[in-house]
């Protein structure tokens, strides 16, 4: 049976603050045939009900309760069960044949490594120090630009509807050498990349320590990478890929490849501190010949003895130099860690935090791994965060009235787990569970978390601005040095008590986040922009200092210097109704705001540009490397 979780339904009981309701088949498919995004999302992420499904939540509504610590798998052969567990739970929901099988593939602070010479742009990153990678890069005298070839669609012919089949094409990296008078980007070298690699960024390394040559570093991985369902269907992660080629570009104009790297999983995200750089990729264990959703009895019996077959190195994921023979890359189980336990929920998924040497990138990396979900990566020059936001909505067969029901969880909450980057490579040092999600944009999530010294500071949205109670919360966390269990500890949030005032007016929800050293900068929205300032000098007691309302709002905060903030978002007017582009106002041009921040009590705006009408965009409203 398909359902909507967004449709009405008729309320069938309440326990422990949980709602069930009973939900019409019909009206689940949009018009457009697409199931709901968020339909999908409940309906992938299954847990039992009846319980608590937030059993680390506090009941009392003061704060966020640390849940238990990653632990350590204490044998190969419990990691190993725990994955084909995870396998046989992912993979045999009866909801997984109604619905997926239906479902179509579908800072001021800049890198400013080893320049050359001369005032040039860099990539714009979020922290100053932690290089991120670009598909453009620059010494002052060459440009380093990814040409990434989109692959070429075939048809064919096939019944009720043609299907295009992608053809991978060839990127290269094309290197310009700038002139100054005239000014001008003349070509001077070509590098093809392989056939089989979608080059996604590339790092620079120049000027390095005991004159060793300048580096370009290509990050990519499988063309079906494109071709995902989503971020929420573990098993399209299944046959992903991730490449790391090295070019020796000591001289430009005869750049020469030195090797390549190989590993399972696909690309999340990556960021490099001076010599060393750090992947987080993503690996779905697939063991050949299993299905997902097995017809008979008969095939669920050989899928497990598919099962029973298949041993741990053939589940975990594994690295390769230069096309040869596949490795290990994680040395034992304990190098692998486990979530707190979702009741009715585990995960196959293998997250991997992987540290590759530059010095001598042909070595064994140090890694450690998550075995569960994870989809933000936020990092510092000393630590790697890894969060996952719980959206929980639970289905469950109600006896009585012979229906399935949709049970929506009271709040959802992220988990963040900390990682400190030292020289044997990631170290877990502890875990918290704050309430809240980090947004539906993939892109900016990692902007919702800051850290200064060893404090870390992440804003979460709670509510929806369509039911009108959308609300934004800060909250202080901190390694627990007191006792021997590795968590982080709630150092404060906001709203609390002694500072009550809400971040964001009533139904409006959060935007653009920037934490810049003592200060952080929160936008919410539903009509107006309010820009708030916080002061964090205190991590135990943050609090607004000042508000600033103005049409529109901004998607993205850019320091100019420590007296002025850069926004760039939409300007907006107000609609006749609530309803609008669905939060109280229609979206006009990209707006430019320029904010003098000097006076933290009151925040101005010095002046504003708008660019184009209605439907203007830009990739500076989702990808902070279009700013430059």
């Amino acid at each position: 049976m398909l359902y909507n979780v967004l449709g009405e339904g008729r309320e069938a009981c309440r326990a422990d603050g949980q709602v069930w309701l009973e939900v019409p088949e019909e009206g689940f498919m949009w018009r457009t045939g697409f199931i709901s995004p968020l339909v999908t999302l409940g309906i992938l992420l299954l847990l039992s009900a009846c319980k608590d499904p937030y059993p680390w939540v506090d009941p009392s509504g003061n704060g966020s309760h640390t849940p238990e610590a990653l632990s350590e798998f204490a044998t190969a052969q419990q990691l190993e069960q725990h994955l084909k567990n995870a396998i046989r739970e992912q993979r045999s929901s009866s909801l997984y044949d109604k619905v997926l099988l239906e479902e179509a593939p579908q800072g001021v602070e800049n890198d400013t490594s080893g320049s050359r010479s001369g005032d040039f742009s860099t990539t714009n990153l979020q922290e100053s120090g932690v290089d991120e990678a670009d598909r453009l890069k620059s010494d002052g005298r060459y440009l380093y630009v990814l040409a990434r070839q989109e692959p070429t669609a075939v048809p064919l012919e096939a019944k009720p509807a043609s299907v295009i089949v992608p053809q991978p094409a060839a990127s290269r990296i094309r290197v310009l050498e700038l002139g100054e008078n005239p000014q001008s980007a003349k070509e001077v070298a070509s590098v093809a990349l392989d056939k089989d690699m979608r080059a996604d960024g590339t790092y620079l390394i120049t000027g390095r320590e005991g004159d060793g040559d300048d580096l370009l570093v290509v990050l990519g991985g499988k063309d079906d990478n494109l071709y995902r369902v989503d971020w929420f269907s573990p098993w399209s992660w299944h046959s992903g890929m991730t490449y790391v080629s090295f070019i020796n570009v000591d001289n430009p104009e005869e750049p020469q490849h030195q090797t390549r790297l190989a590993f399972d999983g696909h690309l999340v995200a990556s960021r490099r501190i001076g010599e060393m750089l750090y992947l987080v990729t993503r690996h779905y264990p697939w063991v050949k010949g299993y299905l997902p959703w097995p017809e008979d009895s008969v095939r669920k019996e050989e899928n497990e003895q598919l099962l029973d077959k298949t041993t741990l190195a053939e589940l975990l994921p594994k690295w390769q130099i230069d096309g040869g023979s596949k490795q290990d890359y994680l040395t034992s189980a304990k190098s692998c860690y486990l979530p707190p336990a979702e009741e009715g929920y585990i995960s196959a998924d293998v997250i991997s935090i992987i540290a590759i040497d530059l010095r001598k990138p042909s070595g064994k990396p140090s890694a450690r791994c998550i075995v569960g979900p994870t989809e933000a990566v936020y990092m510092s020059q000393q630590s790697l965060y890894l969060a996952t936001t719980r959206h929980r909505y639970v289905i469950q067969m109600d006896e009585r009235l012979a229906q399935e029901m949709v049970v929506y969880p009271p709040e959802e909450t992220t988990e963040v787990h900390k990682f400190a980057l030292t020289g044997s490579g990631p170290d877990y040092r502890g875990s918290a569970t704050v309430k809240g999600h980090l947004g539906w944009e993939q892109g900016k999530k990692s902007f919702r978390m800051g850290e200064r010294g060893e404090v870390l500071f992440i804003a979460t949205s709670l509510g929806e601005s369509w039911s009108g109670d959308a609300t934004t919360r800060l909250t202080v966390l901190s390694e627990d040095n007191i006792s021997d269990t590795r968590r982080l500890r709630e150092v404060a949030h906001l709203p609390n008590e002694k500072r009550p005032e809400a971040i964001g007016l009533p139904g409006e929800r959060l935007y653009a986040v920037r934490f810049l050293g003592e200060r952080g900068y929160l936008v919410t929205f539903r009509v107006t922009d309010p820009l708030y300032m916080l002061d964090l000098s205190d991590p135990a007691d943050p609090f607004i200092t000042g508000s600033l309302k103005i049409p529109g709002y901004s998607d993205y905060l850019h320091p100019v210097n420590e007296n002025m903030l850069l926004g760039i978002g939409k300007s907006a007017i107000a609609a006749d109704s609530d309803w609008g582009d669905g939060r109280g106002a229609w979206y006009q041009g990209v707006k430019l705001a320029l904010f003098d921040v000097s006076d933290p009590q009151q925040p101005k705006e010095v002046t504003s540009l708008e660019i184009g009408a209605r439907g203007t965009d830009s990739d500076a409203l989702y990808n902070h490397h279009a700013i430059a």
